[in-house]
């Protein structure tokens, strides 16, 4: 993999900042993989140069609530204005997936121009799906109010890519970069030891604050200590904050972008109770921050784009 670009950082509802969830990752062939397609994701890859349409070929979905994949019936109609496709568009997803496209193509009478593969998941049960364009696919349970899925993407290639220019800048060059990949330390003329430390990043949901792990817990997601934690716990290099509930603003005048009666009444509730709570996107790295002191956290924003060592 390459770069993993962000369509859509809200959840539940688009905000004025930020769409719905989805996020393609770059493979190093030039490829798309999609995950998440929420409503307006379409628009998002229009004005996104990084990431062609007729470049996606495999679109992950991780659950049927409609922030995740509402925007599949347009993006898919859409793909077949762009041209023939020679390779089809697989798409794997939990059960519901293919009745919904189906219903969808079937009721809009769309007609597609390619070959649409799709690929339902047990709820439960963990399942191998195969290498695609040189990328081990897997998917496995997680938990949520709905069946709901993870997949682990992995390159197949044995040895990891290091940059020649930042590899002779500490000394090592020729032969010693291929050492250096293989994951054997090398020893420079000075009696320096330099191994290869790949890079961990994390990407997780970060919905609501500290103060509200019920609500978070009750929905099926996540608050910024617990993905702080878990970054800690895995030792990520880089924590990628995303799914942000619309509540939270970006930091312009104080305000979120909307806030529903039951997370005002919950704001009211708290600031009674004399404790603070966060308010905006600002806050929520910091409180994940504050549980993985060591790891480097930051917010994703729509159209934002990161490098995947």
């Amino acid at each position: 993999m390459d770069r993993i670009v962000f369509l859509g950082t809200s959840a539940g509802a688009p905000t004025r900042t930020r769409n719905v969830t989805s996020h393609c990752v770059l493979t190093r062939a030039g490829r798309v993989w999609m995950l998440d397609c929420g409503e307006g994701t379409q628009h998002r890859v229009l004005a996104c140069d990084a990431v062609k349409p007729t470049r996606i070929d495999v679109i992950l979905i991780t659950h049927t609530h409609g922030d995740h994949l509402l925007g599949l019936p347009g993006l898919l109609s859409s793909l077949s204005l762009g041209g023939n496709r020679a390779k089809p568009v697989r798409v794997f997803g939990p059960v519901g997936v293919k009745r919904f496209l189906e219903t969808a193509i079937e009721v809009t009478d769309a007609f597609l121009t390619y070959k649409l593969e799709i690929t339902e998941l047990t709820p439960g049960e963990a399942r191998e799906l195969g290498i695609i364009d040189g990328i081990k696919l897997s998917a496995h349970p997680l938990v949520h109010r709905v069946p709901c899925f993870g997949y682990v993407l992995e390159e197949t290639v044995n040895e990891p890519r290091i940059d020649p220019a930042k590899a002779a800048s500490i000394g090592v060059t020729g032969k010693l970069i291929g050492q250096l990949a293989r994951g054997d330390p090398v020893t420079l003329a000075d009696g320096t030891v330099v191994t290869f430390d790949q890079a961990e990043n994390a990407m997780c949901s970060c919905t609501s604050g500290a103060m509200s792990p019920e609500m978070a817990v009750g929905r099926g997601h996540s608050t910024s200590t617990m993905t702080g934690a878990f970054a800690k716990a895995i030792e990520a290099k880089k924590l990628i904050l995303t799914h942000f509930s619309s509540r939270y603003s970006d930091g312009k005048a104080g305000q979120a972008d909307s806030e529903p009666a039951a997370f005002a009444a919950t704001r009211e509730t708290t600031s009674a109770a004399g404790s603070a709570e966060v308010t905006d996107i600002a806050g929520l790295v910091a409180e994940a921050q504050a549980a993985c002191p060591d790891t480097e956290v930051v917010a994703a924003s729509d159209f934002a784009i990161f490098t995947i060592d």
